[in-house]
């Protein structure tokens, strides 16, 4: 082999395997990220890991379906937090009873929409804001109306009232509409 080929090897396996044109290695090439010289052995934990993994996911999907949850209900903003705060804390985690999700837990989370909704109305008083409803017909045939507030700090849900004895009185509505500005503030409506 002359020389000139002998430097031709030499760059190509530069390129794919980190050789220079002398045949030494520079280093880690790009083959290195998928090629190992060490073994490679399945532990006993990895293999009990994925089967607990199923098995978990598996127990999921079980709540899931006996509640007839949606299933795009992983998809909330809520779902992994509460997921996440579960396993960091480990074995041993005792989920809330129904009374603790009836008394403080929701206690606690209403003071927090309650602060959520003063920031809201302070973003009201000082870049003013819109209200806006939205009617629709429920599975029962009620006519239901929620009511919104929008402003440079978000969308805020006030209320929903059931409006089926009175859709068809116009009187009625606007009262419920007054009602809305009477609350959000007809100074803040823009």
């Amino acid at each position: 082999m002359s020389s000139t080929q002998s430097s031709k090897v030499g760059s190509v396996r530069g390129n794919s395997i980190g050789c220079s044109g002398s045949g030494e290695s520079k280093g880690k090439g790009t083959l290195h990220g998928f090629v190992s010289s060490k073994p490679r052995q399945t532990t006993l934990n990895s293999t009990y890991k994925k089967d607990l993994l199923v098995d978990v996911k598996r127990r999921v999907g079980h709540f899931i379906y006996s509640v007839a949850l949606p299933f795009n209900v992983v998809n909330d903003p809520y779902w992994l937090p509460m997921v996440e705060g579960i396993a960091e804390y480990g074995r041993g985690f005792n989920p809330p009873s129904m009374h603790e999700l009836r008394t403080w837990i929701l206690k606690a989370e209403v003071d927090g929409i309650n602060l959520i909704h003063e920031e809201h109305k302070k973003a009201w008083k000082k870049y003013g804001c819109t209200t806006m409803f939205d009617g629709w017909t429920d599975g029962k045939n009620r006519s239901l109306i929620n009511f919104l507030v929008n402003s440079p700090a978000g969308t805020f849900f006030l209320k929903s009232i059931d409006a089926s004895a009175s859709i068809k009185n116009g009187e009625l509505i606007f009262k419920y509409l007054d009602d809305v500005v009477d609350e959000v503030g007809e100074e803040n409506v823009i």
